[in-house]
């Protein structure tokens, strides 16, 4: 098992530019997020708060195929194609296959709540590879607390429905970790496996990334207390032993092994955003890290132009001295596994991950 020779230069460019502060040659990940118009209003989640904003600035068809021209160009591997949900836009699998006709692997997060059969036909034509689903309990009442009633079933279905009509896409899971679900949430990896997922991950509550902008005190219920991080930590290593019994892709060992520290503020990483990523909002702004502002867009320069500029550049470094304290499975893993401290122990778990999104 080895990875192709491209992927394996772009990963190592990534790395020296990132150790030299020097804008990369390559894009290898790109993170859309297509609209932030969603169907549900998770207990959790801000777009509530932001959609109403930016649903009339979404960018158009011909704007996300100009930005997959663009990154073609800049050697883009994989695209993360997610929301708000992504399934609400009708032009969604001619966005998919602006990149897939391009050979840039399409990963789709969805709460696949709205995915019918027809749909998932259509998703697999465009050439989507994964889809990640939403799934926060293996137990119905619980997962509803958090997504809303009668979101269990309906998300069940849109897995079963992939899992029958298109079977050539990869199932992921994606359950995020906090006060109301975390007891026993270990058995959700069995589940998962029976629902045929391949992958699962977990990332514990955060204040940061898209739940930034909802008030905290509007759902601190969720978030967990000093008092629980023990017994959160017995329940992580139980998360990891299952996921190896079960043959289940899953977060890095080291990932798993930051939850408790960073509730306590302790982790301390080099970030590699906007070194190994970049992402585009729905309305075109093109940024190194959801959490710092940019004023770049797709809508008055191209892609690959914002990439190699000066000014994005200095959103990087931003980056580079940012001192928040971020834990999520997307900038926070890969940074963990791209650290040259860390690479070789995870050298053979990060192989594996780069060829499920890429096969």
């Amino acid at each position: 098992m080895k990875l192709p020779t491209k992927t394996f230069l772009e990963v190592l460019n990534v790395v020296y530019s990132r150790l030299r502060e020097k804008p990369p040659k390559y894009l290898p990940i790109l993170i859309a997020f297509v609209t932030y118009r969603c169907n549900l209003k998770c207990s959790f989640c801000g777009l509530c708060e932001l959609r109403e904003n930016t649903d009339k600035n979404e960018l158009s068809t011909d704007e996300w195929e100009n930005i997959y021209i663009s990154a073609k160009r800049l050697g883009t591997l994989i695209t993360s194609i997610s929301g708000g949900e992504p399934i609400l836009r009708k032009d969604l699998e001619t966005i998919i296959e602006s990149a897939s006709k391009r050979e840039i692997s399409v990963h789709l997060c969805t709460n696949g709540t709205l995915i019918d059969k027809e749909r998932a036909k259509n998703l697999e034509k465009a050439g989507t590879k994964i889809i990640s689903f939403s799934l926060d309990s293996n137990i119905e009442e619980i997962h509803d607390m958090i997504r809303g009633k009668g979101q269990f079933r309906k998300t069940l279905d849109g897995i079963e429905n992939v899992r029958t009509y298109s079977p050539s896409i990869r199932i992921s899971i994606n359950a995020v970790l906090c006060r109301k679900n975390y007891r026993d949430i270990h058995k959700l990896v069995q589940f998962a496996k029976k629902l045929g997922a391949v992958q699962i991950k977990f990332a514990p509550i955060h204040t940061n990334l898209l739940h930034k902008f909802k008030d905290k005190s509007e759902w601190c219920e969720f978030y967990f207390t000093e008092g629980d991080l023990k017994e959160l930590d017995e329940e992580i290593k139980k998360i990891y032993t299952e996921c190896k019994k079960m043959g289940m892709l899953t977060t890095s060992l080291t990932f798993y092994k930051g939850v408790i520290r960073n509730f306590a503020g302790v982790n301390k990483f080099s970030c590699y955003a906007g070194f190994l990523d970049c992402i585009i909002t729905p309305d075109g702004r093109v940024g190194a890290c959801c959490d710092i502002e940019s004023n770049l867009s797709v809508k008055t320069k191209p892609l690959e132009e914002i990439w190699n500029s000066n000014e994005f550049h200095r959103y990087r470094i931003k980056v580079a001295q940012c001192n928040k304290y971020c834990w999520d499975t997307t900038n926070t893993e890969f940074s963990l596994r791209l650290n040259p401290k860390t690479m070789l122990y995870e050298l053979p778990t990060m192989m594996k991950e780069f060829l499920f999104y890429l096969r």
